[in-house]
């Protein structure tokens, strides 16, 4: 089994932008030795071309709108009345404690903590599991969660924290310990709902996905910033290459490693 230290540390590496940067670097020193001269033609013109494409969002747009659109939002609460439980997968924090609540929060987690709340106040009687551990930091990204969460105005009683999980499979494995088969609904971002929901389900479990942050949108009209690239399509794309190893991992493990 990989150390998840070496799991994170590989997905780092793996991300289309770092790849094209090492391509780009090592392009750029061979520039500057004359034997090598020509293929550091071909390897920085191959990074900015590939930079470019990122930039665009080619393919990983088209990539990324499959995996967002493969679950529907929920907006119609009338069937979800008498849920008793509502799942927040962990994000990512900051241990800053002199950033307010709202700072300490990675884009992700503020997403799906306020997806989380919505949902809980239209759900009378329900309860929000807030997961995340601390793998980088001291504090667990479930209890920041949870904070934010109170600040917010959900009475106490009606959170659970699990600040064990590290990864989706250990939030899944603890989580199953919570809610057993008891349906609920499954707060995560889009990008990620069909590797969640992989994990949920293979542990036998009924959840009902619930996505939000939705990052790629169709843009009505001419908007400038169709015309060049962006720094938010490179992060999608980012997004995109993480949420196929993590499946492909997934796939790999799940005969062997988890329960049915």
């Amino acid at each position: 089994m990989i150390p998840l230290f070496l799991k994170k540390l590989i997905a780092v590496i793996m991300s289309p932008l770092t790849l094209v940067l090492i391509l780009l670097a090592i392009g750029v020193l061979f520039l500057w030795i004359a034997r090598l001269r020509l293929a550091g033609r071909w390897m920085t013109t191959v990074a900015l071309v590939l930079l470019l494409l990122l930039g665009y969002g080619i393919p990983s747009d088209y990539v990324a709108e499959n995996l967002e659109t493969r679950y529907p939002a929920v907006l119609e609460m009338d069937r979800y009345k008498d849920f008793r439980w509502i799942v927040v997968l962990g994000g990512g924090h900051r241990a800053q404690n002199n950033f307010p609540l709202s700072s300490r929060m990675s884009d992700d987690s503020l997403y799906r903590l306020v997806e989380g709340i919505r949902l809980h106040r239209q759900i009378p009687g329900s309860r929000l599991v807030i997961a995340g551990g601390e793998l980088f930091n001291s504090v667990s990204s479930a209890r920041v969660g949870a904070d934010l969460v109170l600040a917010l105005g959900v009475e106490p009683q009606a959170i659970a924290i699990e600040e064990r999980p590290r990864d989706t499979e250990e939030e899944a494995l603890r989580i199953r310990k919570t809610v057993g088969d008891t349906p609920f609904l499954l707060v995560t971002s889009a990008i990620h709902m069909s590797r969640a929901m992989f994990y949920f389900e293979r542990m036998g479990m009924h959840p009902i996905p619930a996505p939000t942050q939705h990052r790629v949108q169709a843009q009505v009209g001419a908007h400038p910033s169709k015309f060049f690239p962006s720094v938010e399509k490179i992060s999608v794309a980012n997004a995109v290459v993480y949420e196929m190893l993590g499946t492909w991992w997934a796939s790999l493990n799940a005969p062997s490693a988890w329960p049915q």
